[in-house]
């Protein structure tokens, strides 16, 4: 097959979308003609969003840029577009879709995001006769949660104007008259391989100077507003109150880093939290190795593959009973689900994993167990295959 695969966000952007498309299509590069068709992202913008990682070179997948000048947030200003005036969309798109496809005459073509894209997806729908599988992979994808009438109208016409919707979790569609949509639930994922076998993991936490016989929880997230990692932190006052052998470690870089690190030290709780910076493909597995428990305090999540891969490791997890969460961690069973943003309730659930290391064991092979069964990026993948196949036939 030729693949186009539309999307306002690519590598080396740095987010689950970005990630989740470069490990589904870098898997079907290997046997199909994949192409990228996605806005060129400023240098700035690349600077404070970016990676660097070597692992995210592109592979077997033509990836195209181009300039996104005809946006409607660019022409009448951003606070008509953040009030609901202006439809989420951009007339970039269209120009250079329809170019596109009269150039390399793609055999289907899979968008990813409503927004911006999706006047380009209703134009191609009317005008051409390419099948179309609309992807619903980030948080703006979510209709439930936009408040705007007119939005709502418009994210269901580009919604129904495709011929199969592909989510990555259940949180997406709750609204209207679902009948008439035909939906398949592929979730993101992990490598497997990488996680759970790692070995030496006295010496890899000896080579961080970290002792033993430390309890280490880790979070790993980008450090923006939203994903509320000022609650884990504060969880940590409680948390050392009982039990002084206890470290948290933050992975990831953003906006909050410095406001978080202040609030460590407001916290008295500074030798107790470590900052690793930004943590590179290759490392992730050693992190994770070290660790006992996986704390994510974000409330508002339509998959999370950092979730994925605290259970490819084996980690038991403390998480939020929010959004799509609750699919992916049952409380109870692998993990344990706080009702809110509630410091002293995440660190009771983080001191009940490390009191019972019983429970602790059941979750660990409970969430390894599910990784590789439900969450193997190779097994996303040829779900993806399979799903366009039966679409083109």
């Amino acid at each position: 097959m030729k693949i186009l695969v539309v999307t306002p966000t690519y590598l080396p952007v740095v987010g689950g979308a970005e990630f989740g498309i470069f490990e589904i299509y870098r898997r079907l590069g290997q046997k199909h003609d994949v192409s990228i068709l996605t806005p060129q992202k400023s240098e700035e913008h690349i600077a404070t969003h970016g990676t660097q990682d070597p692992y995210y070179d592109e592979e077997k997948i033509k990836v195209y840029r181009f300039n996104d000048k005809y946006r409607l947030n660019k022409i009448f200003g951003k606070e008509y577009y953040c009030k609901g005036l202006l439809p989420p969309f951009s007339v970039s798109y269209v120009k250079e879709l329809f170019r596109f496809v009269k150039l390399h005459k793609p055999d289907l073509i899979n968008f990813h995001y409503i927004a911006p894209c999706g006047l380009a997806l209703v134009a191609m729908r009317a005008f051409g006769n390419i099948p179309i599988v609309l992807s619903l992979v980030g948080r703006s994808d979510v209709v439930s949660i936009e408040s705007n009438c007119f939005r709502r109208f418009y994210y269901w016409g580009v919604i129904k104007g495709s011929s199969l919707i592909i989510s990555n979790s259940r949180y997406y569609l709750q609204l209207g008259d679902k009948d008439c949509i035909d939906e398949l639930i592929i979730p993101y994922g992990v490598d497997i391989d990488k996680y759970g076998h790692v070995e030496n993991k006295q010496s890899l936490r000896l080579e961080n100077g970290i002792d033993d016989k430390t309890i280490i929880i880790f979070t790993l997230q980008r450090l923006s507003k939203e994903k509320r990692v000022d609650i884990l932190i504060r969880s940590m006052k409680y948390i050392l109150e009982k039990r002084k052998d206890v470290l948290l470690i933050i992975g990831g870089i953003g906006p909050e880093e410095k406001i978080l690190k202040n609030l460590c030290r407001e916290l008295n709780v500074t030798e107790n939290v470590r900052f690793s910076g930004y943590i590179k493909e290759k490392d992730l597995p050693i992190y994770f190795a070290m660790s006992d428990i996986f704390a994510f305090p974000s409330p508002d999540e339509t998959f999370g593959i950092v979730f994925a891969q605290a259970m490819a490791a084996g980690l038991p997890i403390v998480a939020i009973r929010s959004s799509s969460i609750p699919e992916v961690v049952e409380n109870g069973i692998n993990g344990l689900l706080s009702n809110g943003l509630y410091p002293e309730m995440i660190a009771e659930h983080i001191l009940t994993l490390i009191e019972n290391e019983k429970l602790r064991k059941s979750m660990s092979s409970v969430n390894r167990e599910k990784a590789v069964s439900r969450y193997n990026w190779d097994v996303i993948a040829d779900q993806y295959e399979s799903a366009f196949k039966r679409f083109m036939n």
